[in-house]
């Protein structure tokens, strides 16, 4: 029996992780172990561990995690509690591997405790790259302490390379959830305008806007208001908001955009968290999808959706021709919002695609040989 332990702390890694999860369960050689923290137990952020309970998927550990002020101090705090309770945890459970996705700052927790218990770890969406954030930084360190890799990327493998992994133990499968969109069933617009309690609009737009880590408060606090401001130049349209992610200015962020909603009732929304189905079925009928999100790179190009990019949060990341990369300037967004209101659907080559990149994931962390490679190189360029 091989006990495998996943980590998620927020709705947008669970999204993508759900359906391997649900692969790897069917599995009665493997064991598999949930442990929940971050944004999922915040009210404030949608309670979103309840997505985690409607798909039945079992959590076997829960770590309290607050988010108040998601000052600095604070966030340490709570990866402080983390470490501690994954060192309890790995007393108790017998775990062989765990996973992680992507480049949270509370992963680094999980993860370092992995390496003094002797656990690998398996990272997947590593090896990318968004030079205007701390995310990067975050990636880079968990990747350094993984011992193998599902990269979503050709540029990723390579650059998990460059950084001295072993190209044996990096395997790019593609983005997980881009497998499932052939399958997934969206909902009609009938049954979105049920779930979001509001009529739809001749034109539509989804919004995920999040703070740039790089910036100071009052730039990023600006570059908030000039998007709103380009917002309320088109009162026709019908613009729904999701929250930002737990990151530092996250809280400022989100009730900014709620007080704009309420002056702004007839043609705005804000929902705390949509769950990927809602998500990606309003995305999917959308005129197309604003913001800073990684999803809004990753994933929407697969529906023939148009992603107007802001700001510099995502520079770096490997992206496809339906990306409008646009600063924040009012007079920009406004013209790009205007252009996009009468774009037909298109679909481009999406970087991020593979072909059964669940499937391949599966046979990679089944048959990897977790024993064999607890010794890790530094594997020079030659």
């Amino acid at each position: 029996m091989i006990n495998i332990c996943f980590f998620t702390s927020s709705r947008a890694e669970y999204g993508i992780l759900k359906n391997l999860i649900v692969r790897l369960k069917k599995d009665k050689k493997l064991k598999i172990y949930i442990v929940v923290t971050g944004s999922h137990l915040s009210k404030f952020f949608g309670n979103t561990i309840d997505e985690i309970k409607n798909d039945k998927i079992n959590i076997d550990k829960l770590i309290n995690f607050k988010i108040k002020k998601n000052n600095p101090k604070e966030i340490l705090e709570n990866m402080s509690g983390i470490l501690r309770e994954f060192s309890y945890f790995y007393e108790k459970k017998k775990i062989d591997l765990l996973i992680v996705l992507g480049d949270r700052v509370e992963l680094l927790p999980p993860v370092i405790a992995s390496l003094l218990y002797k656990i690998p770890v398996c990272h997947i969406h590593g090896g990318e790259k968004t030079l205007s954030a701390i995310d990067d930084n975050v990636r880079h360190a968990i990747s350094k302490l993984s011992f193998f890799h599902l990269v979503s990327t050709r540029e990723s493998k390579k650059r998990l390379i460059q950084l001295g992994e072993n190209k044996k133990n990096i395997f790019n499968i593609g983005s997980l959830m881009l497998d499932s969109y052939k399958k997934k069933f969206f909902l009609s617009p009938e049954k979105i305008q049920k779930a979001i309690l509001r009529p739809l609009k001749k034109v539509n737009f989804l919004i995920t806007i999040h703070p740039e880590t790089h910036l100071s408060k009052i730039e990023n606090i600006r570059n908030l208001k000039i998007l709103l401001s380009s917002l309320s130049k088109f009162p026709d349209y019908l613009f729904v908001f999701t929250a930002t992610n737990s990151d530092v200015l996250g809280v400022i962020y989100n009730e900014t955009i709620k007080k704009f909603v309420k002056k702004n009732p007839t043609n705005c929304l804000f929902i705390k968290s949509m769950g990927s189905l809602l998500y990606l079925s309003f995305a999917n009928i959308s005129n197309g999808v604003l913001g800073n999100s990684s999803s809004g790179i990753i994933e929407i190009p697969s529906l023939g959706v148009t992603t107007l990019n802001l700001g510099m949060r995502q520079t770096g990341r490997v992206a496809s021709k339906s990306i409008i990369n646009c600063n924040f300037d009012k007079n920009k967004i406004c013209h790009n919002i205007k252009k996009m209101s009468y774009m037909k659907k298109c679909l481009r080559k999406n970087p991020y695609y593979k072909k059964n990149s669940i499937s391949n994931a599966v046979k990679i962390i089944t048959k990897f040989n977790y024993k064999k490679n607890l010794i890790k190189n530094f594997h020079d360029i030659i």
